[in-house]
């Protein structure tokens, strides 16, 4: 097994890095798909400040926050254009004051329990936790993640 990992799509390289850097900070929606699964949720960049920046997202109330990725991928982020919102099913989380979203579907994988979420506005993610955590038979489920579990990314 390697440090270091290439992603190339056409033929052309799109990030360089280890597994765990291409994985948590993807450059792009095309590595963010090919490492692991992804919950992209789209929106429109409201800001960009150095390293972080904030996408508005339809059905929610407040914008996402989160990190912009490094390299070029990061010029192509453009405030008031199409951007996309990675939050991993592992960061999403049960909170007491989150995201209202309906629980579509329930799908036991033994120690795991994997939620499919349907977030206001109509978009769909899936929510992975101990199967412990969270009670069969929800309906609904307030949700949320750490700002710093969410890397803004531009479509590919």
């Amino acid at each position: 097994m390697s440090d270091r990992i290439a992603v190339m799509r056409a033929g052309r390289i799109v990030q360089i890095g280890a597994g765990a850097e291409l994985y948590e900070r993807p450059a792009d929606a095309f590595v963010a798909r090919f490492l692991g699964e992804s919950n992209l949720i789209a929106g429109t960049l409201l800001w960009r400040k150095g390293e972080r920046g904030a996408l508005s997202v339809p059905g929610l109330e407040r914008p996402l926050e989160g990190v912009l990725p490094r390299g070029p991928s990061a010029d192509t982020l453009a405030i008031g254009g199409a951007a996309l919102a990675l939050v991993r099913p592992e960061s999403v989380r049960p909170e007491a004051e989150g995201i209202a979203a309906g629980v579509l579907e329930r799908v036991y994988l033994g120690e795991l329990v994997a939620l499919r979420l349907k977030l206001p506005g109509g978009q769909e993610i899936w929510c992975r936790r101990l199967a412990g955590d969270v009670p069969a038979g929800l309906a609904h489920l307030h949700i949320g993640w750490d700002a710093d579990r969410v890397t803004l990314l531009p479509e590919v």
